[in-house]
């Protein structure tokens, strides 16, 4: 069993999954024929939420929609899962390509090398398989049944324009730089025709939320 098993607990029957879900699209470049784990990101991104929604569920047979929606983003977002897999200390694992190791841009390979690893175990072990790896990696936050998050700056500002009368606000894209596996998205905030502010992120929701804050600090300053 490789340290990596030894670490998620779980022995893989078909080993060819697990080193598809460590291989970063820079290897897969490198060394053509290689599959890479964009495709088991895409699958384990779902097991992952399906796993996490149903703990939660049973936990808190108190909360409501919206409080396990909140409790649920809360694990399953990027930073939590690139910071779990660095606190595991599996980088090494990870096969990258030799650009993305010399800048050590490494957070969002990790991040997706989480979800890859459990869309590996199900495709390898099923759902209770995928289901003990997540509870097993994951079980600090979910223990820890964070705090509900105050609501967005996107809906606080949409709430304070409509509260005066106002049309909700549109978010446009502006620009989108970086490589296509760390990319930065700049966005802007409108409202009848009205620039209300702008911000980036490395994700189009974080940059979405950027912008809206940044246009109620204007309106704060105003």
């Amino acid at each position: 069993m490789t340290r990596i098993e030894q670490v998620i607990g779980h022995s893989f029957g078909d080993p060819a999954l697990l080193r598809e879900a460590l291989t970063h699209p820079t290897w897969a470049n490198e060394h053509p024929g290689e599959p890479h784990y964009e495709r088991l990101e895409h699958l384990g991104d779902a097991v992952l939420g399906l796993v996490v929604a149903e703990h939660l569920f049973r936990a808190h047979p108190a909360s409501d929609e919206s409080d396990l929606t909140r409790r649920r983003a809360a694990v399953v977002e990027g930073r939590t899962l690139a910071r779990r897999w660095r606190e595991l200390d599996l980088d090494d694992a990870l096969r990258l390509g030799n650009g993305m190791a010399a800048n050590d841009s490494r957070g969002s390979a990790r991040e997706n090398a989480f979800e890859a690893v459990i869309g590996a175990v199900f495709l390898d072990g099923g759902l209770a398989a995928a289901g003990r790896v997540v509870l097993r990696l994951l079980a600090g936050e979910l223990a820890a049944t964070p705090t509900p998050q105050a609501e967005s700056p996107k809906g606080v500002l949409q709430n304070r324009l409509q509260a005066a009368g106002g049309k909700p606000p549109r978010y446009v894209q502006d620009d989108r730089t970086g490589s296509d596996h760390d990319p930065i998205f700049s966005v802007s905030a409108w409202s009848e025709g009205q620039l209300l502010g702008s911000g980036s992120g490395r994700t189009r929701r974080e940059a979405e939320n950027a912008a809206a804050n940044d246009a109620l600090t204007r309106r704060a300053e105003a």
